[in-house]
């Protein structure tokens, strides 16, 4: 790419996160129509703790939500448990959520 290239739109995958008494980063909801909400495979109440297979547990939100934004088309790996003692579930989800476009 040339000087002139604009930079990729940097886009995330529809997840609002909140934090919760002890400090794990829970889905507080689902952008209607968004990846996340797409895949089927998240929930409201889902314990987020890996980000491409990194750990991400009990990380700030402005933090994870930076990681779990990327480039539009990109990919990302999350990783996220149901409970304290639940097997985390690995889901696959394409960047394509611009919040930009929210109302």
């Amino acid at each position: 790419g040339g000087a002139g290239d604009p930079p990729p739109r940097m886009v995330g995958v529809g997840i609002i996160f909140n934090t919760d008494q002890s400090g794990a980063l829970r889905v507080k909801g689902l952008a209607p129509g968004g990846p996340a909400a797409v895949s089927g495979q998240i929930e409201a109440g889902d314990i987020l703790v890996e980000i491409d297979g990194r750990v991400v547990f009990r990380q700030s939100v402005a933090k994870v939500q930076d990681e779990v934004v990327g480039p539009i088309n990109s990919e990302v790996l999350l990783g996220f448990r149901r409970g304290p003692h639940a097997p985390v579930h690995s889901v696959r989800v394409r960047r394509v959520w611009d919040p930009s476009h929210e109302e």
